[in-house]
């Protein structure tokens, strides 16, 4: 069984070794700190569950911008294409539609803090075909 001495040893090297790992977590911290700015390219907006029956008669928002927080290495290699923007119109009701829109990012060390704009305008009636005979 080791001895009292030896436990002693032990823990301090224990001690030291997370006092060690805190320091390295918080030098790489402050060399790579977080940034929070608008990202610099349009979001391209996607819509889906788009209904058939219905007739669009506005021109609804086709992109977002987002305000984003991520380290110094992320925003390098951030693309528009790293955001999917996305519309769900499968409860559209004929009139004026306030649809939400949900951003995300592949990268996961990013955080959206804004979207402008959250939401678009929708405006529908319902599509109606008929035949008519041409003399």
């Amino acid at each position: 069984m080791p001895s009292r001495r030896a436990w002693n040893h032990l823990s301090t090297a224990a001690l030291a070794l997370v006092l060690a790992l805190f320091v390295w977590v918080i030098a790489n911290y402050e060399q790579e700190r977080p940034r929070q700015d608008r990202f610099s390219a349009p979001i391209p907006i996607q819509v889906i569950n788009q209904p058939e029956n219905y007739v669009v008669v506005n021109k609804p928002a086709t992109q977002v911008e987002v305000d984003i927080r991520a380290f110094s290495s992320s925003w390098d290699t951030l693309t528009a294409d790293s955001f999917v923007a996305s519309a769900d119109w499968s409860s559209l009701k004929i009139g004026v539609n306030i649809v939400p829109i949900e951003v995300v990012c592949t990268d996961r060390t990013v955080t959206i803090e804004a979207v402008y704009q959250d939401s678009m305008i929708v405006q529908v009636e319902e599509l109606v075909s008929q035949e008519l005979d041409i003399a």
